[in-house]
């Protein structure tokens, strides 16, 4: 229970090991309001003890605007979140058990400058550990067409041939449907989707290079990250690659990069030459 309206107060780690990580609880409704606790954890027990009570998924996505409108109750005090991070976790919330979630903007004393220097030169081991990395790309609505997105990827990836991109019978989740990629660029559904803010950003690369089984989120759709590489790498081999190309090129690249792994400094900065960081000096530090 909130007391005197009291912001939540951190705990200091303990150890270089610890982290938090957020149990975040169930609700049957997307509109309950956003409850949890903020546990602390050892990474080494972790990886040492087979029976570990708490794992965690991480999550990648991009901050945006730091305006904190929004709020989550831990242990009943609040702590302030944005509009993005807000909608990212009623959308992973389950309805009837609690997931437990490693995110930065909560999991992270944000007004602890040392505590902050230390965890984010350990971030590249948290989500190396964790179960599942999340990249949360934003939300969804009908307009956006990211069934018919997310088929089209599925089929180019799992069929393995360039004729996925002509015209595929799909099932794009709730109903079987012609997919027809010239018909998705036309409507700029694709250029808006390869458009979306993740796919410009430095510090989200490391975090799906990294992760062990990684799983891209679009609203309430989902997609293996292993079927949108390859199905970029369809997508830029099609009679439709020369549009696509020109508006968004950068992005795909992007993906097709991560997707081949290239671990040398110098091929990481002309691959991501073109990904975003707000800190110059990170330029070099997110791909390091």
């Amino acid at each position: 229970m909130q007391i005197d309206g009291s912001p939540y107060s951190y705990r200091p780690l303990d150890s270089v090991s610890a982290i938090r990580i957020l149990a975040l609880h169930p609700a049957q409704d997307f509109l309950e309001p956003l409850e949890a606790d903020l546990l602390h954890a050892d990474r080494e027990q972790m990886l040492l003890l087979q029976g570990y009570p708490k794992r965690y998924d991480a999550v990648s996505y991009c901050w945006g605007e730091a305006t904190f409108s929004q709020q989550i109750s831990c242990q009943g005090y609040p702590i302030r979140i944005t509009y993005r991070v807000d909608t990212m976790l009623r959308h992973l919330r389950k309805k009837a058990r609690e997931r437990v979630l490693w995110i930065d903007a909560i999991c992270l004393d944000q007004l602890n400058a040392e505590e902050k220097a230390v965890q984010v030169a350990l971030m590249g081991d948290i989500y190396r550990q964790a179960r599942t990395v999340h990249v949360w790309l934003g939300d969804a609505s009908d307009e956006h067409c990211i069934p018919d997105i997310f088929a089209l990827f599925r089929a180019m990836a799992v069929r393995k041939d360039r004729l996925a991109f002509q015209k595929a019978s799909l099932d794009a989740g709730t109903h079987a449907t012609k997919v027809d990629m010239s018909t998705l660029i036309a409507d700029h559904a694709l250029s808006s989707f390869l458009a979306r803010p993740w796919f410009q950003r430095r510090w989200v690369l490391q975090e799906v290079v990294l992760g062990n089984n990684v799983k891209v989120r679009c609203g309430r759709f989902k997609i293996p990250w292993s079927w949108l590489a390859e199905g970029t790498s369809a997508l830029v081999s099609g009679s439709d690659s020369n549009r696509v190309l020109e508006q968004h090129g950068d992005a795909i690249f992007h993906v097709l990069a991560l997707h081949e792994r290239k671990d040398h400094l110098l091929d990481l900065l002309g691959k991501f030459h073109a990904a975003q960081c707000s800190d110059p000096r990170d330029r070099l530090y997110a791909l390091f």
